[in-house]
C-alpha cells in the first residue's frame, strides 16, 4: 500500500505449521550409581501465527535508494507435548508449551542500481534495532517417563534479551522479461548466548 510517493505501508498475517525433531544426550552419575549415558529422541508439532505492520519511506538520489524504516510483529507460537523416546530410563514427558512475542524494528535501508549489458545488479544493505516487549522467562513442566506417581518438575528459561540487532544484505538481478533472481544474507548481532545466521536465494516472475 502506497498512500502517497515514496512512502508505503506494508501488512502481513502469517501461519507456520512446525514439526521438531528433538535429540538430547543423557549423563547421569551419582554415588553408588552410573554412568548412565545414552540419547533421547522425540518428535513432536507446532503452530505460529503471526501478524504485522511494517513502513517505510526512500529517498531517491540517482541511483541510491535509502530510507527509514518502523514496523510492528506480533507472534504467538505453541509446541504440543511430546515424550522422549531412549533405553536410559532418564526419558522425560513435557507439557504443552506456549510463547508469545511482540517487537518493535526501526531500521534503515539502502539500494543502489548499476546498468549491465545483461541486466540491472541492485546490492541492497539493511540494519535493524528491535526491542521485544513480550517472551518473557518462561516454565517449562515436564516429568520422568518412568514415575508411575508422575511427578510434576520444572525449569525455567534464559531470560530474553530485550534489545539486539539484525544486520543483513543482499544482491537483485533484474534481467529481461520480467525475471528477478536474487540472494540474502541475514544475521542475529548482539543477543546473548545465540546466533543467527540466515540465507535464502530464489527468483521472482513478473506476469
Amino acid at each position: 500500500m502506497t498512500p502517497f510517493p515514496n512512502f508505503f505501508v506494508d501488512l502481513v498475517a502469517g501461519y507456520n505449521r512446525k514439526d521438531f525433531s528433538i535429540s538430547r544426550n543423557v549423563f547421569f552419575q551419582a554415588l553408588g550409581v552410573g554412568p548412565i549415558t545414552g540419547t533421547a529422541k522425540a518428535d513432536t508439532d507446532g503452530n505460529e501465527y503471526r501478524v504485522g505492520v511494517l513502513a517505510g519511506y526512500d529517498f531517491i538520489i540517482r541511483n541510491l535508494t535509502i530510507g527509514p524504516r518502523a514496523g510492528v510483529t506480533y507472534k504467538y507460537t505453541t509446541i504440543d507435548s511430546f515424550q522422549e523416546r531412549g533405553t536410559t530410563g532418564l526419558e522425560l514427558a513435557y507439557n504443552r508449551q506456549n510463547q508469545t512475542s511482540l517487537t518493535t524494528t526501526l531500521g534503515v535501508f539502502a539500494s543502489m542500481a548499476f546498468s549491465t549489458g545483461f541486466g540491472v545488479l541492485i546490492p541492497q544493505a539493511t540494519a535493524e534495532y528491535l526491542h521485544e516487549f513480550e517472551d518473557d522467562q518462561r516454565s517449562i513442566r515436564f516429568r520422568f517417563v518412568e514415575d508411575s506417581l508422575r511427578t510434576p518438575f520444572r525449569f525455567q528459561t534464559d531470560p530474553p534479551d530485550r534489545d539486539y540487532f539484525k544486520l543483513g544484505t543482499g544482491l537483485v538481478v533484474v534481467l529481461p522479461n520480467g525475471i528477478s533472481p536474487f540472494v540474502n544474507y541475514r544475521a542475529l548481532v548482539g543477543y546473548r548466548n545465540e546466533s543467527s545466521h540466515t540465507v535464502t536465494a530464489g527468483v521472482r516472475f513478473s506476469f
